[in-house]
């Protein structure tokens, strides 16, 4: 398992030149600000601070925030 911090700075998909998908599977945990993650098999998935979410990455997805601030989020990612 690998933890990552990372602050999400795009506000829209067109910030994306390639949704990312590897053989892993992620666990994303929102520590602040507003997160909305995008897959091209699911529904957008608006997350607060507090929220998770458990996904396959094996399908294109990519993470947008929501507001003036960035979302700051945990993601564990298998190895």
């Amino acid at each position: 398992m690998i933890p990552i911090r990372t602050r999400v700075t795009a506000r829209s998909t067109v910030e994306y030149r390639d949704w990312p998908k590897s053989d892993t599977e992620i666990c994303l945990f929102v520590l602040s600000g507003t997160c909305v993650v995008l897959s091209r098999d699911y529904e957008p998935l608006v997350l607060e601070p507090g929220d998770s979410v458990y996904y396959d990455a094996s399908s294109e997805h990519c993470w947008t925030s929501v507001g003036e601030k960035d979302a700051e989020v945990m993601w564990i990612m298998s190895a």
